[in-house]
């Protein structure tokens, strides 16, 4: 069953898909998608996602990257890049990552706040990238 807030975006996901380049077949699935996140984001200038998907389904992978993905191009962010773990966690949760320096996390969040902190960390991704004098 998907999180009612990711429900009312899956029509629309399906049909924006990002770039082949950065579409994965299956799901990137590491040992901790925290840190490979983090570490991805700092190397990068686009925002890292990193899911701990939880035991009780709450939408599948794909659809949880279809979702953010279209949410952030829709933010004007499109280099995106997602990393997987399973968890015995009950629920799904989502982190955010970018910047350099060990960069920024926004998050945890439950996917049912997933969209809105995706847009909030896309406005201070492109905040930090159009100051770089900042650091980040």
């Amino acid at each position: 069953m998907l999180c009612a807030g990711f429900a009312a975006n899956v029509a629309g996901a399906q049909d924006a898909k990002t770039s082949p380049a950065q579409t994965q077949a299956e799901p990137n699935y590491v040992p901790s998608a925290r840190i490979r996140a983090i570490r991805w984001a700092s190397q990068n200038d686009g925002i890292a996602v990193s899911v701990r998907l939880g035991t009780d389904p709450q939408g599948t992978p794909t659809q949880i990257e279809d979702i953010l993905s279209q949410t952030f191009r829709e933010a004007e962010v499109d280099i995106i890049s997602f990393f997987f773990e399973q968890n015995d966690i009950r629920a799904t949760r989502v982190m955010y990552h970018y910047g350099k320096r060990g960069g920024v996390s926004d998050g945890p969040f439950f996917l049912r706040d997933a969209i809105e902190g995706a847009r909030a960390a896309a406005a201070q991704h492109l905040f930090y990238l159009e100051h770089p004098e900042l650091g980040f």
